[in-house]
């Protein structure tokens, strides 16, 4: 059975085209029966075609070509119902999505308070404040880098953070 085998690209397109117009309503029923989504169903099909006209050269015939193309398309439809899956998306209400945005403005704010504290502060106590807090290092870590006590590090971090409510609790 040698009838896809394709000398040039144009002849390649017609039997794509010749073939899609055979098979795509089985496609989509296919698609259909497995996935249960007529819109899933309609970009699926299109994708099962795409791979097709991209691979329509490794057929190898050792089966027919339906058997073929019903492998492509199972897949397929097992591959978008996977990632519909993995990322399955849900209608927010218009309450939580106000209340994300408001609570985003709050974080801005208090990011944008933290880092004027920081700004009024020695620049070694706005350092440590920084690693401590924003890069996450441990005490002790601090206090190998700081060549300090771990002791002297908490009382370091503790002035700092004192400083840093005195400077806040100014503004207003």
């Amino acid at each position: 059975m040698k009838r896809f085998e394709t000398p040039d690209k144009r002849h390649h397109t017609d039997l794509v085209a010749s073939l899609y117009r055979q098979y795509a309503n089985k496609v989509f029923q296919q698609c259909i029966s497995i996935t249960r989504d007529n819109e899933l169903s309609r970009d699926i099909t299109q994708d099962v075609f795409l791979k097709v006209f991209t691979k329509l050269d490794s057929f190898n015939h050792q089966a027919h070509f339906s058997t073929w193309l019903y492998t492509i398309t199972f897949n397929q439809c097992m591959n978008h119902l996977r990632e519909q899956k993995r990322f399955k998306m849900t209608q927010l209400s218009q309450e939580l999505i106000e209340t994300l945005v408001d609570t985003t403005n709050w974080i801005d704010n208090a990011t944008d308070l933290f880092e004027q504290a920081l700004l009024s502060l020695h620049a070694d106590e706005a350092n440590l404040l920084r690693l401590k807090y924003q890069k996450g290092l441990s005490i002790l870590q601090l206090s190998q880098q700081y060549r300090l006590t771990p002791n002297a590090v908490k009382m370091r971090l503790l002035r700092g953070r004192q400083k840093v409510i005195i400077y806040i609790k100014s503004l207003n």
